[in-house]
């Protein structure tokens, strides 16, 4: 069964954060990350504790990796205020994989495009 996580954390860097990225992408979870320290995740095979975030992101970047807080989030109701036009929509992402069940390869697929869309 598909889980949802909420991290909040404190990177040190950016490097740091890439890092952790590609740690998720290699793990076949979706993710979303507009606020800076706050990451959205989707396991869709339900395979993932906040346990094993936390500790990932710990073993990551080491014991001085600042503030982690991991939740499971069950229900599927939120709200927000941010850019929501053609250009940049803060919430695309939620609205196609937090709400629905997309695959990862099509959110490759569309993160690609946004960014390919960013550069012209």
């Amino acid at each position: 069964m598909k889980k949802k996580f909420i991290i909040c954390t404190s990177f040190p860097s950016l490097e740091k954060e890439k890092l952790f990225a590609e740690e998720i992408n290699k793990l076949g979870l979706n993710w979303w990350r507009w606020i800076p320290g706050t990451w959205l995740i989707i396991d869709k095979k339900g395979n993932t504790s906040a346990g094993f975030l936390r500790d990932k992101i710990v073993s990551l970047l080491g014991l001085n990796c600042g503030n982690v807080l991991v939740i499971e989030v069950t229900p599927n109701d939120w709200a927000g205020y941010g850019p929501e036009n053609k250009e940049k929509n803060m919430f695309s992402w939620i609205r196609n994989y937090w709400e629905n069940d997309i695959d990862i390869d099509e959110q490759r697929a569309y993160l690609k495009s946004l960014m390919e869309n960013s550069r012209k």
